[in-house]
This record gives C-alpha cells, sequence and structure tokens, in this order.
C-alpha cells in the first residue's frame, strides 16, 4: 500500500495546531480528523489544492512525518502569522451555522444553506492563504467591513442571511464566482463533502466521560424514539 505522506504529515501536525490555536478542545477530535483525513487521502487532498496552486503536484517534497518532532510542531504553529485568527473564525463559524440551521429546519430560510455555505468556506479559508487576499477585500469592501477581521466578515454575511438581504447575498456569491479559483475551490470541496460516507463525530465530551455523564447520555438514547410523542 502507498503511504499517505501528506495525509499523515496533517495528522501528525494536527494534535500541535489545535493545542496552540485556541481551538476548542471539544472540536474535532483528532480521531474524527484522522478518519476524515484517511478518507480523502494525499490525492484528494492535493486535487483541492490545485485550484488554488497551494502545493506542488507531488508529496515528494513533503517531509516525513515521524521526522518532525512535538517541538518543531510546536514552534512551526507559534510562528505561523495567521495563528491568531483561527479562533475567533471557527467559533463565528459555529455560531452562524448554529443560526443559518435553526432558520432552515423553521422553513424561513430563503437563501439555500448550500449557497451559505459555499461563501463561509471560503471566507474562512482564504484569510489563510496569499492567494486569498483579493477575494476577502472584495468581499470586505461588499459588506462593508474589514478584511483583516474575517470573523467580522463572518458575521456580517450571516446577518444579511439572517434578515432576507437577498441583494447583499446574492452579491457576495457573484463576489467569489468572479474569482475563478476561489470558485473552482468551493466547487471541488462541496463535491467532495457530498461524497462522503459514514458518521463524523465533529465533538468530542468534555470534561472527560464519568459514570454520571455516561448515565445522563444513556437516558437521553433511550428518550429519543419517543421525542416529541
Amino acid at each position: 500500500m502507498e503511504e499517505q505522506r501528506l495525509t499523515n504529515c496533517l495528522k501528525g501536525g494536527y494534535p500541535h495546531f489545535k493545542e496552540n490555536s485556541g481551538v476548542p478542545a471539544w472540536l474535532l477530535p483528532e480521531r474524527s480528523f484522522a478518519v476524515v483525513v484517511d478518507n480523502l487521502g494525499d490525492t484528494k487532498v492535493l486535487e483541492a489544492s490545485h485550484c488554488l496552486g497551494l502545493l506542488p503536484d507531488t508529496v515528494e517534497e513533503i517531509p516525513d512525518h515521524k521526522s518532525v518532532s512535538a517541538g518543531m510542531w510546536r514552534q512551526a504553529c507559534l510562528d505561523w502569522p495567521q495563528l491568531s485568527l483561527v479562533s475567533a473564525i471557527i467559533m463565528a463559524l459555529l455560531e452562524s451555522v448554529d443560526r443559518v440551521m435553526a432558520k432552515h429546519y423553521s422553513g424561513e430560510l430563503t437563501v439555500e444553506p448550500q449557497v451559505v455555505f459555499r461563501v463561509l468556506m471560503v471566507i474562512a479559508f482564504a484569510p489563510f492563504v496569499p492567494q486569498g487576499r483579493v477575494v476577502l477585500e472584495d468581499i470586505a469592501a461588499n459588506l462593508d467591513g474589514n478584511a483583516a477581521n474575517p470573523a467580522h466578515l463572518i458575521t456580517l454575511y450571516i446577518g444579511a442571511v439572517l434578515i432576507d438581504d437577498l441583494v447583499t447575498a446574492t452579491r457576495i456569491s457573484e463576489c467569489i464566482r468572479s474569482h475563478q479559483e476561489w470558485d473552482c475551490w468551493a466547487d471541488f470541496l462541496q463535491q467532495l463533502a457530498l461524497s462522503f460516507n459514514g458518521n463524523y463525530k465533529l465533538v468530542a465530551i468534555t470534561p472527560p466521560l464519568s459514570e454520571g455523564v455516561a448515565d445522563v447520555l444513556a437516558d437521553m438514547i433511550k428518550e429519543a424514539p419517543s421525542y416529541g410523542a
């Protein structure tokens, strides 16, 4: 079996990224992240990067994850200029998705969820690559926001969606479509998401599982079949 050099590197660095970026410990546990990455494999990760020119065509230049020590991972994270943006963006995304899906389930959302999430993907990822500067500045201009504060751009966009401001929502979607490389990237990620099979645990229990927590979860499971009856 061919070694998955790139995905092994991603799995090796992920714990250090979480620890140093301020991402909540309960969000996307390491095991779930590993399952997602393994299902993608090097080929799909490389394909996703090609739209934006992020990685070379092969993984030969990527170091063996076993050769990178914990200290090296930690220092690389701390030296990354965009590290301080990570937590705020993720928390803005979590809140936004909750609000959008609540309105969707109530039948009151006028913008297709897929369209909303496509925009969120771009706003959330663009700050972390040099190729994202121009599209983020265009989005910020359309939202009267600041490209240096992408978390607030997410809030501004979702605010427009939730008040049924279709003019603004459409303008942002068209803005992304005008940047062909980001349109390509968003299309590819949407197709990947639709092709995934299985259930992924995106959150973990915190604090650590205890007998009391286990009893509560067991009661919730037992009650689920009769919920609303």
